[in-house]
This record gives C-alpha cells, structure tokens and sequence, in this order.
C-alpha cells in the first residue's frame, strides 16, 4: 500500500533545484581503478540555455537488498526480502534534473570526493551535491560495495544476541574489512586526480583542491584517509566509527576537519555509542566539532526530501517539519568550511 501510494504521487515531487549561480551538469563514468568503481559526477557547466534533462536516481537494483541486509542484522524480525523489493519499487521512478552533458565550466575546479553512508548508493546525495556544484565544485561520488556474505549473517546478528562481546567483535571485524576497502577506493582515486589521469575522463583537467566529505559510513571513511593522506579539507557528517581499530581511533589526523553531529543518541546500541566519538576528538582536538539541534543520523540522505513521513514512522527522523531548514544549514555550514568563512551567528545558534 504504501508502494502504490508513492509510485501514485512520485509525479509530484522533485528535489530543490541549486541555488548556486552556475548551471549543473551530471555524468557517469567508471574509474579505471582496482575496483573498476563507478561514481556519479556533479560539475558546474557553462549555461549554454541547454535543457536539463531527467536522470535516474537509483543507481542499480540493489539498494533494497542493502536495506534488508542492515535490517537483518540490527533488527529482531524482518519480512522476507520480496517485501522490500516491492515496498521500495517506487524509487526506480524517482529522478533528478539537470543540465544535458556539457563541458566543464573551466579546466581547474576545486574538487569534493563524497563517500556515501552504509547501505546507500552514489545519487543518494545528489540534492547535497548539485548545490556543491552550482557554487563551482566538480563533486565525484563513489560507489562503495559492502555486502556481508551470507554465511557471516548469522554469526554477526546483533539485536537478537544480547549484544554479546564476541559478537560485536566479529561484526566490528567485517566492518572494518570493509572501512579498508572503502578508503582504497578513495586513495586510489586521489592518486589519479593528483597524477593528472582524470584527463581520459575530463581532458586536461587538474585540481585546484582536493576536499573529502562522507556521511555515517562514509564520513568515517573520510577520517580514515585524513588520517593517512593530507588533502584540503575533510568534513564528516555524524561519522560511524565502529569500524575503525582502536589503534585507528587513536591516530592523528593530517587534514583540515570538520565534523558536524546530530545532538541525540536515538539507538542505545555499542555499534552507534557517541564514546566513540568522544575518544576519538581526545586524540585529535584540533577538530572543529559542532553538534546540531535536531540533526537526525538520516541527513543529509535524499530520503529525507524522498520519504520524510515515513523516515518518521521508521524512526529515522524526529519530525519532517524542519527537513529543508536542516538540509540548506548542512549546504551553507558545508561551503563555509571549504572557503574557510565564518559561520554566521544565525547558523552558531543551531549548535548545542
């Protein structure tokens, strides 16, 4: 029911167009990496009175899988997994707008490489990203893959244990597996922008700077680079650090850092305690750290503009009254820290 409703009205709902003053392009290439990894590309183009046309905003089919494997691990029961493949059918429909391919704006852009969260896709911040865009970066979003294999389900089902030490081991192990991946990709790919073979994909193109941002997952795989590889400026929403190693968690990071947390622990579980991040500022308080009112863990995801009711129903969010005021303070807090400009009294208040 709830599927039909949103294929039924999907027509009417569209993201909130950038309101940088540069027109946005969006491609997809495939890296030429060990990975082969796929990323989307948001970039500013020169406005030519070109039609936007309409992209897909699923990437693959595979998100509603992603969705039933978090589910099953974290949740004490769970319908079959053809209920989320119906359930969710109604996002194969939903697409973006923007500019019909166009040459990039100029041949030296400041550069943001996104990461996204667990269980979500490349498109799934494209709202965040072509904002980045309108106001002049070239944002390349990544595609990370991290499905736990079957047979370390069951050992790794945490809701139903008790939360048992070994458990929590062998899943912060899996994790952790994967945080290696998910910063190969990116250092593989900073490796290419700094040796100036992005050409093949953007001729003659070259970086002014090279920033990080992630959210969840993401932002934790953003930490982790900085924490390897100095690059411009890193900045992390609400990052998932139960995946680094204690050894990681007490390193020094080599970047220019901003991390922006939500203000309430909703999920009493060892896999989302905010100690973690708390030992993790003690070891590197040089950090800038802001946590904000009403921030849900959920921003800034698409679904929060895509399914804002029922990420309340779910949990996910607290309310949808304040969905575009949360997500425009996340752009401007997000732009400033990359200028490096002050933020605004009006936006410290939001800060706890």
């Amino acid at each position: 029911m709830l599927s039909s409703w949103n294929i039924n009205n999907f027509i009417f709902y569209q993201f909130p167009k950038p309101t940088g003053k540069y027109r946005t392009c969006y491609k997809q290439i495939k890296l030429n990496d060990s990975y082969s990894t796929d990323a989307s590309v948001y970039y500013p183009c020169a406005d030519r009175k070109q039609e936007d046309v309409s992209y897909k905003w699923l990437p693959n089919h595979k998100f509603a899988k992603q969705l039933y494997e978090i589910s099953i691990l974290q949740t004490k029961w769970v319908p079959s997994e053809w209920i989320f493949d119906v359930a969710l059918s109604f996002l194969d429909f939903i697409t973006f707008r923007a500019s019909e391919e166009q040459p990039l704006l100029n041949n030296e852009l400041d550069v943001i490489i996104f990461s996204h969260g667990f269980s979500q896709h490349r498109n799934a911040y494209t709202a965040l990203c072509q904002q980045l865009a309108s106001e002049g970066y070239i944002v390349f979003s990544l595609q990370h893959y991290e499905l736990v294999y079957p047979w370390d389900i069951k050992a790794t089902k945490i809701y139903n244990t008790g939360n048992y030490p070994e458990i929590i081991e062998k899943y912060q192990k899996i994790r952790a597996s994967h945080l290696e991946w998910r910063t190969e990709q990116i250092s593989q790919f900073i490796q290419t922008l700094k040796t100036n073979k992005i050409k093949d994909i953007f001729f003659d193109f070259k970086p002014l700077s090279i920033n990080l941002i992630g959210h969840s997952f993401g932002g934790a795989s953003v930490l982790r680079i900085a924490q390897e590889i100095e690059v411009n400026s890193v900045i992390a929403y609400d990052p998932w650090l139960f995946p680094f190693t204690q050894q990681q968690m007490h390193k020094q990071l080599k970047s220019r850092t901003l991390i922006l947390s939500k203000d309430k622990n909703r999920i009493k579980q060892e896999i989302f305690d905010p100690k973690m991040l708390k030992d993790f500022l003690e070891f590197n308080n040089q950090i800038e750290h802001y946590k904000i009112k009403s921030l849900d863990h959920i921003y800034p995801v698409d679904l929060t503009y895509i399914m804002a009711a029922e990420m309340v129903l779910f949990g996910e969010l607290r309310n949808d009254d304040n969905i575009f005021s949360i997500n425009n303070l996340i752009h401007s807090l997000t732009t400033k820290f990359l200028q490096q400009k002050l933020f605004s009294v009006q936006e410290s208040k939001s800060f706890c």
